[in-house]
C-alpha cells in the first residue's frame, strides 16, 4: 500500500515536471521566434523550429491517449514538419538575400535591412547624428577636359574607395550626388563611437584616395582631389517625398552646415566644427594644433563659424 502511495506520488511529480518543461519549451520558442523577428538571424529561427518540435513532441507523449486514432495521423504529420519547415527557411531566407543583394546596389544595406523590418510609410524623427559630405576638387574643369565615358569611369572609381571605407567603418552611405557622396553615422542604428567611426573613415577615404589619385595622374595627366565636411547634431531622418516616390534621407541645419564645410575644404582637408574636433581629442583620435583652426563664413550663418581643418 505504501509503495503504491509513492507510486502515485512519483507520478504526480514526474507529470507537473514535465508540464513545467513544456511550459519552458513553448516559451523559448516563442521568445526565439520573436528574437528572430527583431534582428533577422536564421539561427533564431532554426532554434525556435526545434524549441517547438520538442514541445509537440513531448505533448504528444504526455497526451496521446487523448488524441486515440488520430495519434498516428498526428505524430507522422509532426515528424515530417522538420522537412517542411527546413525547406520555407530555405526559400524565405533565399528571398530576403536575393531582395538585399538587390537593392543593396542602390541603396546601403543597413537601410535595406532596416526598410524590410517595418511598413514604408511618409515621416521621419529626430535623431542624433553625424553626416559627411565628400565631393572632387575641380571636377567640372576634369569634365570638360576628359571625354564622358572617362569621367564616368574615373568617379566610379573613387566611389568604389569610398563604399568600401564606409562598410567598413559602418558608415550609411546614403547617397551620391553628381561627383559628392553623403555618409551618415548613428542612422539607422545607433552607434556609441560614431564621431571616432567617422573621423577613421575619412581619413581612410583620403589616404586610399591619394594612391588612387597617382593612377588618374599616370593616365590622364590631370590632378584629381576630394575634400571633405563633417557636422554633427540633431536632424530629421525618414521616408521624405510623395506617397508614389519617396527618398530615405536626413533633412536641417546640421546636414546643410555639413554640405558648407565641404564647400570649404580644399584639396585633401577634412573640415569639422571645432567643438566635434575637441571631443574627437579628449577621446584621443586627433590632436588639436591652434593653427588649423580658423573662422569661415558659411552661407545661412549669421556669424562665422569657428572649425578645425584637418591635413
Amino acid at each position: 500500500m505504501l509503495s503504491g502511495n509513492i507510486y502515485k506520488c512519483f507520478l504526480s511529480i514526474s507529470f507537473v515536471l514535465y508540464e513545467l518543461i513544456l511550459t519552458l519549451l513553448l516559451y523559448l520558442g516563442v521568445e526565439t521566434f520573436i528574437k528572430y523577428r527583431e534582428e533577422e538571424k536564421l539561427s533564431y529561427l532554426l532554434i525556435g523550429g526545434v524549441f517547438l518540435f520538442a514541445f509537440f513532441n513531448l505533448w504528444l507523449f504526455l497526451y496521446g491517449k487523448v488524441l486515440r486514432e488520430f495519434y498516428t495521423i498526428f505524430n507522422i504529420g509532426l515528424n515530417a514538419l522538420p522537412i517542411l519547415v527546413l525547406v520555407l527557411l530555405y526559400y524565405i531566407e533565399a528571398q530576403r538575400r536575393k531582395t538585399l543583394s538587390y537593392f543593396s546596389r542602390y541603396v546601403d544595406e543597413s537601410l535595406v535591412k532596416e526598410l524590410l523590418k517595418k511598413p514604408i510609410k511618409m515621416g521621419g524623427e529626430k535623431r542624433e547624428a553625424l553626416i559627411i559630405f565628400t565631393d572632387v576638387r575641380g571636377f567640372t574643369a576634369m569634365s570638360e577636359r576628359l571625354e564622358p565615358e572617362d569621367v564616368v569611369e574615373i568617379l566610379n572609381g573613387h566611389f568604389h574607395i569610398i563604399t568600401d571605407k564606409a562598410k567598413k567603418w559602418k558608415g550609411t552611405l546614403l547617397k551620391f550626388i553628381g561627383d559628392a557622396a553623403m555618409i551618415a553615422f548613428n542612422i539607422p542604428y545607433s552607434q556609441e563611437d560614431f564621431e571616432e567611426r567617422a573621423f577613421a573613415m575619412s581619413k581612410e577615404i583620403i589616404e586610399g584616395l591619394k594612391v588612387y589619385a597617382k593612377e588618374i595622374k599616370g593616365k590622364y595627366g590631370l590632378d584629381f582631389a576630394i575634400g571633405i565636411g563633417m557636422n554633427e547634431g540633431e536632424l530629421v531622418v525618414g521616408n521624405i517625398g510623395s506617397e508614389m516616390q519617396m527618398d530615405y534621407t536626413v533633412i536641417g541645419d546640421v546636414v546643410n552646415t555639413a554640405s558648407r564645410l565641404n564647400g570649404v575644404a580644399k584639396a585633401w582637408e577634412i573640415v569639422m566644427p571645432l567643438a566635434l574636433a575637441k571631443k574627437l581629442e579628449k577621446k584621443g583620435k586627433l590632436k588639436i594644433s591652434r593653427t588649423h583652426i580658423k573662422k569661415v563664413e558659411v552661407k545661412g550663418k549669421s556669424k562665422p563659424l569657428e572649425v578645425y581643418v584637418w591635413r
